[in-house]
């Protein structure tokens, strides 16, 4: 644990928050010392209303020292002492870096660290620290995806008991499941969700790449309102996700089932709309900070758990945008992706018009499903399964906007400011949607409904919930489905190595 006043003089990956650091050393230059978030650095700027933004951290005095937000790592003097490399820190007799940082909280947020010591780096790196470590961008999403395969636990099958069937689908099932052997309550949880994924059907439907990308992408992800994965594993013929149990019912159903007992006839009252939303905000927050594209949102794939707080699950069309692809021996980025995936009446337009997309259909998406919280019902879709109307409804946003339900004035309260985030996340141009700029979900955090939110006690958990679930009714909201026994897989079992 860092707190405040703390000397650091370990490696530390700064997660949520940011922090004030100085150094002991006089005229050290702090800016050479860290990977730094501009969008952080031009806000900063904006707020005391200079004309032109920040575009490092040397514009920014605070006496001596410099403020670094998520993303921010800290420890590249000890790390290029410990390679043998060149470091701008000042060394002592014995050639140890001796001009350790202090940390000083800024503002009043939360703040989230992982430290790591010069050896457990080493010692998870080996070989590949020297090169790291002149990458900025590489040096702290290797130290804690590293650091987090470390820590995982190693299971198979056989260390579970199977509590209860939850559900079924293509790819297998999920299922309630508690450890035979006792475990340290302070880490990991007795219960969780076991998803089972057939290996036939993977590689069958051609969904190999997907499946190593999703078991990549939930390992690096640690957020309130996202689904926590603990651990992945195999079997002859499945693989599985081990994550946390989430005891209560998707937001799908929330809005559609009369088990939730909302006391509205269609869509959901205001309170819950807003508060939901933030939910989603914060969790798209995460998941883009770390690069990533959900592609999939809609109420299907948020749960509401047992505090009435939402998490994304399943993050099987995720992917990193950008991303490297190699042509004729030639490694290329790629800014944007071509694939059509996702859920037709949510696919945003550049799916439809094949211009390829970035996490920015996330951001239509998530207007698509305030519309849905409030009117039960979709914007471009008219109940049928049309889609080539639905497609046609969706494009031609660029010449009328999204047109709002008849009744979404009534059913919001007459309350503009939720109709404008409708209107702010489904603009046709992803550039000019709402949370798409340089300050990402700092926009939207700022609209006026949002007045009455405050997003760090989301994040903290500390606001009630307009709705919890009843245990005694969560199986109105669950399907009855039979558990299927995985198909025998007879392939190459090198190719879900990552899984052991």
């Amino acid at each position: 644990m860092i707190k405040e006043g703390d000397v650091v003089d370990k490696c530390v990956m700064l997660e949520v928050g940011s922090v004030l650091v100085k150094s002991g050393q006089e005229n050290i230059n702090l800016e050479k010392c860290f990977k730094k978030p501009e969008e952080r650095l031009a806000e900063e700027k904006e707020e005391e209303g200079t004309t032109q933004p920040a575009t490092n951290t040397a514009d920014i005095p605070f006496d001596g020292g410099m403020v670094v937000g998520p993303g921010s790592f800290f420890g590249e003097g000890l790390l290029k002492n410990a390679a043998g490399l060149d470091s701008i820190w000042e060394k002592n007799s014995e050639g140890q870096v001796v001009s350790p940082i202090t940390v000083i909280a800024y503002g009043q947020e939360k703040t989230v660290c992982s430290s790591f010591t010069v050896q457990e780096f080493t010692d998870t790196l080996g070989d590949e620290i020297e090169s790291l470590i002149l990458s900025d961008e590489a040096v702290a999403e290797a130290l804690l995806n590293k650091q987090k395969e470390k820590e995982q636990k190693k299971y198979q099958l056989e260390d579970f008991e199977v509590l209860e069937f939850l559900g079924q689908g293509s790819f297998g099932s999920v299922k309630l499941v508690k450890t035979k052997v006792e475990e340290d309550q302070a880490q990991y949880p007795k219960v969780y969700a076991l998803k089972a994924m057939s290996k036939t059907f993977v590689v069958n439907s051609d969904q190999l790449d997907h499946t190593l990308d999703e078991r990549e992408i939930v390992m690096q992800l640690r957020h309130p309102n996202v689904l926590n994965v603990y651990a992945t594993f195999q079997s002859p013929d499945e693989l599985f996700l081990l994550s946390e149990f989430i005891a209560g019912c998707d937001l799908w159903a929330l809005i559609h089932n009369d088990a939730a007992k909302t006391g509205q006839m269609y869509g959901l009252p205001l309170g819950h709309v807003t508060f939901y939303a933030a939910n989603v905000i914060e969790a798209l927050g995460h998941v883009h900070s770390k690069g990533i594209a959900y592609r999939d949102l809609k109420p299907e794939n948020v749960m509401v758990d047992a505090q009435g707080y939402l998490k994304i699950i399943d993050f099987g069309f995720a992917k990193k945008i950008p991303y490297t692809v190699e042509i004729e021996g030639n490694t290329q980025l790629m800014p944007k992706s071509h694939t059509m995936c996702g859920t037709p009446e949510y696919l945003a337009p550049e799916f439809i018009t094949s211009e390829g997309h970035d996490h920015t259909v996330d951001l239509w998406a998530l207007g698509v499903m305030i519309h849905e919280l409030v009117t039960s019902k979709s914007p471009f879709g008219d109940g049928s399964d049309n889609m080539t109307q639905l497609f046609t409804n969706i494009v031609t946003t660029l010449y009328t906007g999204v047109k709002l339900d008849q009744n979404f004035s009534a059913k919001s309260g007459g309350n503009n400011n939720i109709s404008d985030l409708v209107k702010g996340f489904c603009s046709f141009k992803s550039t000019e949607r709402l949370g798409g700029g340089m300050s990402g979900m700092d926009e939207v955090k700022k609209m006026p409904a949002f007045d009455s939110i405050s997003f760090q006690d989301i994040f903290d958990r500390k606001l009630q919930a307009p709705w919890t679930p009843d245990p005694s009714e969560l199986s109105e909201f669950r399907e009855d489905e039979e558990d299927r026994t995985a198909e025998k897989y007879d392939g190459d079992q090198s190719v879900f190595a990552v899984f052991s």
